[in-house]
């Protein structure tokens, strides 16, 4: 009876033990989930922001490009 007794309890230990490392593995899971929410939102802002600087470069070489036609300026390719 007491060889059963000391089995439960380690399995009960062991049971314990098997859960607060789940646990941890879930806070550890939920921890990577936001950060790769804030990775990506952030991925997101620097696309953005490439966008308009590469659409303000383009009207910038229109704009060169149409001064120096008007100017009447060899125009550079």
């Amino acid at each position: 009876m007491q060889r059963l007794q000391k089995e439960r309890d380690g399995f009960q230990e062991e049971t314990e033990k098997l859960h607060e490392r789940m646990e941890f593995q879930q806070n550890q899971v939920t921890k990577m989930q936001r950060d790769k929410e804030n990775l990506l939102s952030e991925l997101e802002l620097v696309k953005e922001r490439w966008e308009k600087a590469h659409n303000t470069h383009q009207k910038l070489t229109v704009s060169i490009f149409v001064a120096r036609y008007i100017s009447g300026r060899e125009v550079e390719r």
